[in-house]
């Protein structure tokens, strides 16, 4: 259901870039990502991350957009200590041409996905996440750029009711670091 999602979210954004994009003389782009991400969650190590994002230009410099990422188990404390997430949201960045490329900077706000198991128990948690975003896109083509980004997101509090008892999750921070390939329409 979150990758459904997620694909929706961004086939959205691209089809109201072509509309918002050709006044602005810059329709949109989609691209995918993989890289690195450090929770800072009880006992957790650094996972791989990976998805797609996309973005539709309102204006030639700033864009509104999605993105969905998903983490691997790697960095899970142990294999009966689970934890593994994906984050899902939109985006607003702000886009500053420099040299052959883009520097950006922008705020993410979503729904995390928590999957772990606080006191043997088995749980999902859906807690809402906020944060910002920057990075340098390479216009390797006129419609092929090459780039990273780094990005802080902040997960809030959650909780949920598992075999007739309430499970909780503090909330931690998550610091990714990317690499993407991009597209543009």
């Amino acid at each position: 259901m979150n990758l459904r999602f997620g694909i929706l979210l961004i086939i959205c954004a691209l089809h109201s870039g072509f509309a918002w994009g050709q006044a602005a003389q810059r329709a949109s782009q989609f691209g995918f990502v993989f890289g690195f991400s450090v929770p800072d969650a009880n006992n957790t190590q650094p996972f791989s991350i990976s998805g797609i994002k996309g973005e539709a230009f309102l204006t030639p410099m700033l864009s509104l957009g999605g993105y969905y990422l998903i983490s691997d188990n790697q960095g899970a404390p142990s294999a009966e200590d689970k934890f593994r997430y994906s984050v899902h949201g939109v985006q607003t960045t702000l886009h500053v041409p420099s040299g052959k490329g883009d520097s950006f900077f922008g705020a993410r706000i979503g729904i995390t996905k928590v999957s772990t198991n606080p006191n043997q128990i088995d749980s999902v948690f859906s807690p809402y996440h906020y944060g910002i975003v920057a990075g340098y896109d390479y216009h390797l083509l006129s419609w092929c750029s090459l780039g990273f980004e780094g990005s802080y997101l902040h997960v809030l509090p959650g909780k949920t009711t598992q075999n007739g008892q309430s499970v909780q999750l503090d909330s931690f921070n998550i610091m990714n670091f990317l690499v993407t390939l991009q597209f543009m329409l």
